[in-house]
């Protein structure tokens, strides 16, 4: 991984992994691990895989050691989010740089 990403990567954010609902139905997670990260605030619609709106809040950029999926919960900052969209972001050999997922709330 290059230095410049790594110097970039001054924050932490704690990632629950979406596990299976509990009894209730309800949404429940895995136990948490915590990443070295990068955030940056916008404010923009998006659309999930499963076609539903939310609004993304939060972009933020993890190594490529980060195990982060679509439906996690992502604490930073005292602030808890859900994933909404990952993306893998390649170097020119094709090597795996970073993630950037999408963190947001229910629109």
């Amino acid at each position: 991984l290059c230095m410049s990403i790594l110097s970039l990567l001054n924050q932490t954010v704690s990632i629950e992994p979406k596990s299976t609902p509990n009894g209730y139905g309800e949404a429940s997670y895995g136990a948490a691990a915590t990443h070295r990260c990068r955030l940056q605030r916008v404010y923009r619609v998006v659309r999930t895989d499963q076609g539903e709106t939310k609004v993304s809040q939060t972009v933020l950029y993890l190594p490529p050691t980060s195990t982060v999926s679509v439906d996690d919960r992502a604490t930073i900052e005292s602030e808890t989010f859900h994933v909404t969209e990952v993306a893998r972001h390649v170097d020119g050999n094709g090597t795996l740089h970073h993630f950037r997922a999408l963190l947001g709330r229910d629109a």
